[in-house]
């Protein structure tokens, strides 16, 4: 089985059909720049200005268009067409980069968004209900799944020695038997 991605958005609650595709870690320098954490930084989407909307905990989204250049190391800085000023800047420290789905490429057969995989049911090899994931963490090692077992939470491997099978049209992910040592 193959797990391609060709992006790592992830679903963003807050704006209905939208992906989170970053978030803004920081500000850099005095005009307006900041540093953003990109989900993928290699995609194709930030070549170019991005539409996005800026997602807070408080306060309604903002839409704002992003272009993005290598800063020092592996920083990536960002600047939005809203940011004029280190102190706007400032204020948007802290936010959800999303963008429309719909605005997302097309992915090919055997690939799939990190979003797809949230909420999704989580099956043994027999095809028993063992729980939902509800996220998916990047780790220096690979990406994690976070399944919660109702009251418990178990972290497994999203890679094919642990995962059998992902259904996206179903929405059911089947662990293989050594994934379902690690519950």
């Amino acid at each position: 089985m193959r797990m391609a991605q060709k992006s790592r958005p992830k679903a963003h609650p807050a704006v209905s059909d939208t992906v989170e595709v970053g978030y803004i870690s920081g500000v850099f320098g005095t005009r307006g720049e900041v540093k953003v954490y990109l989900h993928n930084p290699d995609s194709g989407l930030f070549k170019s200005r991005l539409s996005c909307l800026l997602v807070s905990e408080s306060g309604p989204p903002q839409s704002a268009v992003l272009s993005v250049r290598s800063g020092a190391g592996k920083k990536i800085i960002g600047r939005f067409d809203i940011c004029t000023t280190r102190n706007i800047a400032e204020s948007v420290v802290g936010c959800k980069i999303v963008v429309v789905r719909s605005a997302l490429p097309e992915l090919d057969e055997d690939e799939f968004y990190i979003s797809d995989l949230e909420q999704m049911q989580v099956v043994s090899p027999l095809g028993k209900t063992v729980g939902v994931v509800v996220g998916v963490h990047q780790t220096g090692r690979g990406d994690m799944l976070e399944i919660h077992q109702k009251e418990e939470v178990f972290f497994v491997p999203l890679s094919d020695p642990f995962v059998d099978n992902i259904d996206i049209g179903q929405k059911i992910l089947v662990l293989s038997d050594t994934g379902m040592e690690c519950l």
